[in-house]
Formats: structure tokens, sequence, C-alpha cells
């Protein structure tokens, strides 16, 4: 199955990524990475997260970092929908 981020998720991605290089871009790019890691197993693991408040939409932890990523599963792709800091408000629009 397929992992495809939506806009908004490789927005989010993006400014995490620029927040984090302004004191060490090598941190930056290793949290990128866990994060895409992470949506990268869900190719063979769609279910590795736990359902959220919102019916169709998991939530997966990034392990050893502050990060969370919402995503849906469809019938041929699973599309990350959001990726937030935990210390954020959750938000419910996820499009």
């Amino acid at each position: 199955m397929r992992v495809r981020f939506t806009i908004r998720a490789r927005a989010q991605l993006d400014a995490i990524f620029r927040y984090v290089a302004k004191d060490s871009p090598l941190a930056a790019g290793e949290i990128v990475a866990a994060i895409e890691r992470v949506a990268s197993a869900l190719e063979n693991h769609q279910h590795l997260g736990r359902p959220s408040r919102v019916p169709g939409v998991r939530i997966v932890s990034v392990p050893r970092l502050p990060y969370r990523v919402a995503y849906e599963v469809g019938r041929k792709e699973v599309r990350i929908l959001s990726v937030r800091h935990t210390s954020r408000r959750p938000t419910r629009i996820f499009q």
C-alpha cells in the first residue's frame, strides 16, 4: 500500500524542519527522517496507530520524539493528514 502526505501534512513537516534547523540542521534532518520512517512503516502496518476521536482517522506516535502523525487508510493508499508536536493543541481539521 502506498503512503502519501497531503499538502497540509507536507507543509507541517517542512515547518518542523525549518524550526528545528534554526538551532541544529542535523537534528532537524534526524527528526524529519524519524517521522518519515513511521510514515513508511504504515505501508505494511496500516493499523500501527490507535483510533482518534475523528472517525476513520488514526494516530501514531513517533518513537522517542514528541510528534504524532494522523492518517487515514484508504483502499489503495495511506494518507498522512497531519504531523503535530504533542505540545500543540489538537486540531479536528485534517484536510
